[in-house]
């Protein structure tokens, strides 16, 4: 699925879908649920995905840190 394909899905802008995938908005939860929908998996899936691996400490240094900043360290890792 392309990102053009996501946004039709979503009803919203591929610019919108783009932000999203490369860490640069956030999602609030209502917007969380139309994404898994949209790509047919449980929104389960996503918190499970992220926390597989994480140190209870690294989520909760994640609230204090940049977005910009977590998208730069996962890219690097």
């Amino acid at each position: 699925m392309t990102q053009r394909d996501l946004a039709d899905k979503l009803g919203c802008y591929p610019a919108k879908v783009g932000y999203i995938v490369r860490g640069q908005r956030r999602l609030d939860v209502i917007e969380m649920f139309s994404l898994a929908q949209a790509i047919g998996v449980s929104p389960a899936r996503f918190f499970t995905a992220e926390m597989a691996g994480m140190q209870p400490e690294e989520r909760i240094e994640n609230f204090s840190e940049p977005l910009s900043s977590r998208s730069r360290k996962r890219t690097e890792e």
